[in-house]
């Protein structure tokens, strides 16, 4: 609770410490610690989620040492990598499936992805949607 009282405007309190008994000032008071608590608890989750992908790039990595701009742009920016990979392989599977994007086997049996142009006005219907 000290926590949080110290997050809320000194103002608050002080009219608060004034105003004691009045109703609205308590409820005022009230209203401010609850949005402190929040917005700490937004903060909380988004550091825990990040603690999260450290200690995950760690498990694959448990010889790994870096400063932190490293951290930043090798171990976290990687594991965000590897996440938008897999996506995007299932935002392309799902494409073919629907029949917006063909796929095409190149040399080396690489494949290569292309829009179906007989599909092109369902596709910009889809897209002037959003």
């Amino acid at each position: 609770m000290k926590v949080l009282l110290n997050a809320v405007s000194p103002c608050i309190i002080a009219v608060s410490l004034i105003y004691r008994n009045s109703l609205a000032c308590r409820l005022h008071l009230v209203l401010a610690l609850m949005k402190e608590q929040m917005k700490l608890k937004n903060e909380s989750d988004e550091s825990r989620e990040t603690s999260h992908k450290i200690l995950a790039y760690l498990m694959d990595n448990p010889d790994a040492q870096d400063t932190l701009k490293g951290i930043v742009d090798w171990w976290l920016l990687q594991q965000d990598l590897r996440r938008n990979v897999a996506l995007i392989k299932k935002a392309v599977d799902g494409l073919i499936r629907n029949g917006f994007l063909l796929e095409r086997l190149g040399n080396g049996r690489t494949k290569y992805y292309q829009v179906n142009r007989g599909r092109l006005p369902e596709i910009s219907a889809l897209i002037d949607q959003r």
